[in-house]
C-alpha cells in the first residue's frame, strides 16, 4: 500500500504549501520514511569497519585548480 501525502495544503490548515527550495528539499526527512537508503546503510557499516573514505572530489578540483590557474 503506497502512502500519500497531500502536498498541496499544510496539514491542519487550508494554507497552499510554497514550494521547498532546492535545499530544502535536500534536509527533507520525511522523504524517506525514517529508513535510511542501502547506500547509506552501506557507508556506515564501512566507515564503522575502519574503511577509507576513498572519493576523489577533492583532489580531483585540486588539479582541476591548479591546471586552471597553469594554463591561463
Amino acid at each position: 500500500m503506497k502512502k500519500t501525502i497531500n502536498t498541496r495544503v499544510r496539514a491542519g490548515t487550508n494554507q497552499p504549501v510554497e514550494p521547498r527550495l532546492p535545499h530544502e528539499q535536500d534536509e527533507s526527512v520525511g522523504t524517506t520514511d525514517g529508513v535510511p537508503s542501502g547506500p547509506v546503510q552501506q557507508a556506515y557499516r564501512d566507515l564503522t569497519r575502519g574503511m577509507q573514505d576513498t572519493d576523489r572530489g577533492p583532489e580531483a578540483g585540486r588539479l582541476y585548480r591548479k591546471l586552471k590557474k597553469t594554463s591561463a
